[in-house]
């Protein structure tokens, strides 16, 4: 089985609810199942039917698309396990001490009574969220932002009473690592076939044809990654769930403990029920080609430990690399004895964590920044004047075009306040900046000769745009380009003012 990895940026805000439920304000996963690349590959495959054999590529699990977990410093993030345990007052993961619970002193039946480690009695704590990379650098969640949103009337045409609802999107900008394992019945050139399709921009998540769900996805070279590791301490197996699992029994009903035969462990080893630590989660995956729910799936969440007590010393190169139903979704991924689940005579664990967030802060060189945005509300209050002062330099820009002898061109009473109007409204919906001047200029500026654009043809170009030979146009390109860090908004703000600043004008 071999690999290749890629980066998925989120260009825009992308929406990926953690459930069905219509009702209430709707939770957003905090990572990217690998069935949204299937699905690309898939669609692009079925679409243009050119031979290739479509059945092996997206369905028989030959080939794997993992889920895009967040990045971490440019490294794959790896979910927190569920096998690491903290003091429940001293639950921070940089400072505290980490606990490996299969390591820990056998002095209680449960882990919830209180446990004697270095002769302290303490009580423990499950880590449940987070994400690390190799380098023990981790993130408490990926960053999401909230929007309220209200159903349409097209009869009042106005928003429709009592149907406001709330959720949650992963917030753009931040970057997501995933990879597609390969075994050896596919070819090279599949390879390269799917790698071509899946190499660009897309738009995955809810809402696509709304504001969200655009993506762009890259190739990269193997990152720094965790992999099996063959050293079996105390007879013991441990595998960890790198993505959910989803296991059936012989009559193909789902089952939520781990088998032996799961593991090619058969006759060799024993579960140990007791070390292992899962969790577990029901839920129907939408098919917005069918325009209905799947069967229900009952997996078990990545993170997951699960502990076999060896007979005899196993090969890991002898067990399987993914196990269970949904191979091709991503599902089923495991690691054997990984690093960082090693830990010391007391159970504690080798892996030194770090906050990159709380690093970042040490590194900024505002020392009032440094002590608010340890904190929730130094957070809001930084963002808060990151915002203010944007908008601050976008209005100084917008005023310099409003009142400079350059651009009055832009006041002439031909260019109606329609088209202004227009303007603004693509602005409004487009996110990229560079998305947005191709869609008002093309790509005539490019020097190329494809001269599409919404103001390069058509009747509004021909009685407005292309008059004074085409100096408006021209003019309008020079500012937006000259403006582009202040990005789309920039234009909305300024197509929105050049009407006011031409009617108060004319009223004087």
């Amino acid at each position: 089985m071999n690999e290749q990895y890629f980066k998925c940026i989120l260009i825009d805000d992308v929406v990926l609810n953690a459930s069905l439920a219509t009702e209430g304000n709707m939770e957003s996963l905090d990572y990217i199942p690998g069935s949204n690349f299937l699905g690309i590959v898939a669609n692009k495959l079925y679409e243009e039917n050119n031979g290739v054999d479509i059945f092996k590529l997206c369905h028989t699990g030959d080939l794997s698309y993992g889920d895009a977990l967040p990045a971490i410093k440019d490294a794959p993030g790896y979910a927190m396990p569920f096998a690491f345990f903290q003091d429940k007052l001293k639950s921070d993961l940089e400072k505290g001490k980490v606990y490996v619970h299969h390591g820990l002193p056998k002095k209680s039946k449960w882990q919830k009574e209180p446990v004697i480690v270095e002769n302290n009695r303490i009580q423990l704590k499950q880590q449940r969220v987070g994400f690390f990379n190799k380098r023990g650098e981790f993130i408490s969640k990926p960053q999401k932002a909230f929007y309220l949103k209200s159903a349409y009337d097209p009869k009042e045409r106005r928003s429709a009473d009592s149907k406001m609802f709330g959720f949650d999107a992963l917030k753009k900008g931040q970057t997501f690592i995933f990879s597609l394992q390969f075994s050896n019945k596919v070819t090279e050139e599949e390879k390269n076939e799917v790698k071509d399709i899946l190499e660009g921009k897309h738009r995955i998540g809810k809402s696509k044809t709304a504001q969200f769900g655009r993506v762009e996805i890259k190739a990269i070279n193997e990152p720094e990654i965790v992999e099996n590791k063959h050293t079996q301490k105390n007879k013991q197996l441990v595998v960890y769930a790198a993505s959910n699992l989803c296991l059936l029994n012989e009559y193909g009903q789902p089952c939520l403990t781990p088998k032996l035969e799961d593991f090619n462990l058969e006759n060799i080893a024993t579960p140990n029920l007791r070390d292992t630590q899962i969790r577990t989660h029901t839920y129907s995956p939408w098919n917005s080609k069918r325009n209905t729910t799947d069967t229900q799936r009952n997996v078990i969440l990545k993170g997951s430990v699960m502990v076999f007590d060896l007979d005899e010393e196993v090969s890991i190169d002898d067990l399987p690399t993914s196990v269970g139903e949904y191979q091709a979704e991503g599902m089923g991924r495991v690691i054997y004895n990984p690093e960082f689940l090693v830990f010391n005579e007391e159970g504690i664990s080798d892996i030194k964590f770090k906050d990159i967030k709380k690093g970042n802060d040490e590194n900024s060189d505002n020392k009032t920044d440094k002590v608010l945005t340890h904190t929730k509300l130094g957070n809001l209050l930084a963002a808060k004047r990151k915002e203010l002062n944007e908008e601050k330099e976008i209005g100084e820009k917008i005023h310099d075009v409003l009142t400079s002898d350059d651009y009055q061109m832009f006041f002439d009473k031909d260019i109606s306040n329609s088209q202004w109007g227009e303007i603004r409204s693509m602005a409004t919906q487009e996110k990229d900046i560079e998305e947005l001047i191709f869609e008002l200029f093309g790509e005539v500026h490019k020097k190329t000769k494809n001269n599409n654009g919404y103001l390069m043809h058509g009747v509004a170009a021909e009685k407005v745009w292309d008059k004074k030979g085409g100096s408006r146009r021209n003019k309008l390109f020079e500012v937006i380009d000259k403006n582009k860090n202040l990005g789309t908004e920039f234009v909305a703000k300024l197509a929105a003012e050049i009407p006011k600043y031409k009617d108060s004008n004319k009223s004087k």
